[in-house]
């Protein structure tokens, strides 16, 4: 009889086998693996959400940075590169396939190509994208925001030893830079709100501004759990809280708006929408809102009783 292979012999014993060029690689694409490698060698995850074989954008920034020697030389001293793809034209094995959407899901990842910057435990510190100018620009935009996430990590240590109002302002540089990383979606909701709580006099100028962005963000979460006129009552607050301008009014308005389409409301829809292009109709959204109005005007007249 034929000797096999040890690696067939394992393979049969159901043991996974990684090609030996998957040692080579500098990409990985197992994320706990990515983990456990980024915590022993100190180093931040780069992982790529990638749509590696139909999004040009992804082709693009694959051929102009990461497939170029600089790149490739210099960023794996800093980062362990995980590839998460999303392709339409090979199939993926089943357990990647549904880590990869597990991780689309989690990290909310809307568009591709979508960089992430995690750290060991997996939490993302910064997101960026597709940028010009190839592999150096690349590297030192990746620094930059290496620096950045350092940064906000100073900061909360710094709020976490302080107290009252200037816990309060810590917070604020907190809330602002992670914004600038496009990150801390799952912790601004709460920075939000004790913000608001550590100013109560608005004496620092937070109150009013925090306020607006914590009633939004309980009434988003309220249209994300489907509480459609639980999330219409609190757009409504938050469009009348105290020293609210005209352009976060509008904004109020249009999130509530969701409401409406998701019970089928289009007279309803319509209605608040013309309420919202009447705040101010030379806003950046009135542009938005007139066009929102044309799409749905027809279902709406469809809807009212004849």
């Amino acid at each position: 009889m034929r000797q096999r292979s040890l690696a067939s012999l394992l393979l049969l014993l159901g043991v996974l086998v990684l090609p030996a060029l998957a040692e080579e690689s500098l990409w990985i694409t197992d994320f706990e693996a990515a983990k456990t490698r980024a915590k022993a060698d100190g180093k931040l995850i780069l992982a790529d959400f990638t749509g590696s074989d139909w999004c040009g954008w992804c082709i693009k920034l694959k051929g102009e940075v990461f497939d170029k020697d600089e790149f490739k030389a210099a960023a794996p001293k800093s980062f362990v590169l995980l590839e998460l793809d999303f392709p339409n034209k090979k199939e993926l094995p089943a357990p990647l396939k549904a880590q990869n959407e597990k991780l689309q899901a989690q990290f909310k990842i809307e568009g591709f190509p979508t960089i992430l910057l995690l750290d060991a435990e997996g939490k993302a510190v910064a997101k960026t994208g597709y940028q010009e100018g190839g592999p150096e620009k690349y590297i030192a935009h990746l620094g930059e925001l290496v620096k950045a996430a350092k940064d906000v990590k100073d900061l909360k240590t710094k709020a976490d030893a302080a107290k009252g109002v200037e816990r309060a302002k810590l917070l604020d540089q907190v809330v602002t830079a992670l914004d600038a990383l496009e990150v801390g979606t799952e912790d601004i909701p709460a920075y939000s709100a004790e913000i608001v709580k550590l100013d109560a006099d608005g004496k620092a100028g937070l109150k009013k501004k925090y306020a607006y962005r914590a009633a939004m963000d309980a009434a988003r979460a309220l249209l994300a759990a489907d509480k459609n006129e639980e999330a219409k009552a609190a757009f409504e607050k938050a469009a009348k809280l105290d020293g609210v301008t005209a352009e976060q009014k509008q904004q109020a308005m249009l999130e509530e708006g969701e409401c409406f389409f998701n019970t089928k409301d289009f007279v309803g829809l319509v209605a608040l929408l013309k309420k919202a292009l009447a705040v101010d109709p030379k806003s950046d959204n009135a542009e938005q809102i007139q066009g929102l109005i044309e799409r749905f005007q027809p279902e709406a007249d469809k809807q009212k009783p004849k």
